[in-house]
């Protein structure tokens, strides 16, 4: 069984490897901001329910999400190189973002919507990020 490992944080933009490790830190970087802003309001019993509840409810559609890992610090995304490239961009960028919806939503019907507002520049970054490597993905298809 390969090496599991944290992925490092890349600023490469291509769409091989680099560019997934891209995808995976943009969604890391999202999932530390959202984890310590959820500890403070809600707590950190409340925070890991919101986010194993919005993982179950993703791996279904997006098997690979099994690379994220709930823990009463935090989430953990761990994946080795061999898994990288067996990854479709379209599909991890598709995946994290039902994650997203899905605890973004989640977040919403516990606290009837209050929330959402002080998370929505942390989510509206992620997702501009998310729409620029799927316009990269879609541009490069056709070229």
């Amino acid at each position: 069984m390969a090496n599991r490992q944290s992925t490092p944080i890349s600023s490469q933009t291509s769409l091989g490897p680099e560019a997934k490790r891209q995808v995976i830190s943009t969604f890391n970087k999202l999932l530390v901001d959202l984890w310590k802003y959820l500890v403070g309001v809600v707590g950190p019993a409340a925070t890991i329910i919101i986010f194993q509840s919005a993982l179950r409810e993703s791996l279904p559609k997006y098997k690979f999400l099994k690379i994220a890992t709930v823990h009463e610090d935090g989430i953990e995304i761990s994946i080795n190189d061999q898994e990288i490239d067996a990854l479709m961009l379209n599909i991890m960028v598709l995946g994290f973002q039902s994650f997203l919806d899905s605890s973004i939503s989640l977040i919403t019907d516990l606290t009837g919507g209050i929330l959402i507002t002080m998370l929505d520049p942390l989510v509206s970054e992620f997702n501009q990020h998310m729409q620029a490597m799927k316009t990269s993905v879609e541009v490069r298809d056709y070229e």
